[in-house]
């Protein structure tokens, strides 16, 4: 079996916000220089805003998979595909991010005093991947509309997720892009205290 990985666009952002976990920082902890000396936070105060979101994206890739697949006899494929060498093709879209559900509360420290916030957060993974449009499926005699017309198909569901198993498995070995993503997400966390009097040191777990 072989494959063709060719990734066509790395879109580099960092999505200034996730509504619910804005809402939750400026609501929970506020913001605004006149009460930046008045105001105490505590480890379990910010790890119940952090936490309540659960994912946090910071860079999403896309991918245009192509991959051949021998259908073997009695797999699960129909049985019109036994024994025929298929090729199927796709736009896989993975966003890449922190998951905020590892966060534990002892991740978190807190020094008034200094008026510093240390966060440890889990290393930067894959938080989903979609199919974007359709996938094209051809064998020996041409596209196979089979596949193209029935979404729900068995078969339609073997193709997208061996596409989309391979294309996390070519992000994987670019870890530019997951070191991208945990320095993003490091940026976003920041702002949220900009203004508050404290500032917030991000470590890697």
């Amino acid at each position: 079996m072989t494959k063709t990985n060719t990734i066509l666009l790395a879109v580099a952002g960092i999505l200034f916000g996730i509504i619910l976990v804005i809402i939750a920082f400026i609501v929970g902890i506020g913001v605004g220089e006149n009460n930046a000396n008045k105001m105490l936070v505590s480890s379990r105060s910010i790890y119940e805003k952090i936490t309540s979101s659960a994912l946090l994206t910071s860079k999403i890739a896309y991918i245009n998979q192509k991959t051949t697949i021998e259908v073997n006899n009695e797999s699960e494929w129909s049985k019109l595909l036994w024994g025929q060498t298929l090729t199927a093709e796709g736009l896989i879209k993975i966003s890449v991010g922190i998951n905020l559900d590892k966060i534990k509360e002892t991740d978190i420290q807190v020094d008034n005093n200094a008026k510093i916030i240390t966060i440890t957060l889990p290393q930067a993974e894959i938080l989903n991947t979609e199919l974007e449009g359709d996938i094209v499926t051809t064998n020996q005699r041409g596209i196979l509309k089979l596949l193209l017309e029935n979404d729900t198909d068995a078969d339609y569901n073997l193709a997208l997720q061996k596409l989309k198993s391979e294309a996390e498995a070519v992000l994987k070995e670019e870890n530019i892009i997951f070191n991208d993503a945990f320095t993003n997400s490091s940026e976003i966390l920041k702002s949220f205290y900009q203004g508050t009097g404290y500032t917030i040191e991000i470590q890697q777990r």
